[in-house]
């Protein structure tokens, strides 16, 4: 989490702390889907402290026809995402995943 530089769209961040999530992918196929679009706001496979989401038929049971598409696969790392709020210092971390991080 980051502080966004400006307002945000509805349901994009966390309006109230006025912050964002970016996101910093290793896996090729989501590094090849971002070099053809460029950046993208999505969101988690889940809901906001919903269980995770960890393969592509979890994600359409969860979401349906909310989402056009959905990139077959499984989660490479087994979990979700390392979440860490980079607005206080030391940083703090939100959600633990396959990034392990020790701050302070």
């Amino acid at each position: 989490m980051v502080p966004a530089r400006e307002a945000l769209a509805a349901g994009v961040g966390d309006a109230a702390r006025s912050t964002i999530g970016i996101r910093v992918p290793d896996h090729p196929v989501a590094l090849a889907l971002l070099t053809s679009t460029g950046p993208l706001a999505v969101t988690s496979a889940n809901p906001a402290g919903g269980a995770d989401r960890l393969d592509h038929e979890a994600a359409e049971a969860q979401f349906g026809v909310d989402v056009d598409g959905y990139l077959e696969g499984v989660a490479s790392k087994g979990s979700g995402s390392t979440v860490v709020d980079m607005t206080v210092r030391p940083p703090v971390v939100l959600r633990e995943g396959p990034l392990k991080l020790r701050f302070g």
